[in-house]
């Protein structure tokens, strides 16, 4: 019974130490923000290596929310933002490289369309332009 207690009580200690023995690999944290709210929905490895995210900024662009479209490279450095967006709230929700190396996203408009929400399809090319 002695032998059963003490196993039990050295994995009890060993437990934690086993589960927390390594921590993860962080290559870089990056804050990108600005006077109002941003946020993201969606985030690819471009071809280059680096990331594309789409989301919405309260910050930057037209007026409520304008989607925004943020290229970073492989560090984590800003190489452009975009928005796109009238003065309605509009919101980005998914983005993928195309094999032209441009970008698609997809989300929805309130500032444009027929309606009073209505789907948005948007290509851009390798720079984000429209």
């Amino acid at each position: 019974m002695k032998k059963i207690v003490l196993v039990i009580l050295a994995l009890m200690i060993s437990f934690p130490l086993i589960i927390f023995a390594q921590a993860p690999d962080t290559l870089w944290t990056k804050i990108f923000n600005g006077p109002n709210e941003e946020y993201m929905e969606n985030i690819k490895t471009t071809n280059d290596n680096g990331c594309i995210m789409v989301g919405s900024t309260n910050s930057y662009g037209n007026g409520d929310y304008d989607i925004y479209l943020i290229k970073l490279d492989v560090c984590g450095n800003l190489q452009w933002g975009i928005t796109f967006g009238g003065n309605q709230q509009d919101i980005g929700y998914c983005v993928e490289q195309t094999s032209d190396s441009g970008y698609i996203i997809v989300g929805f408009t309130r500032s444009f369309g027929n309606g009073d929400t209505d789907l948005w399809l948007i290509k851009n090319n390798s720079k984000g332009a429209e």
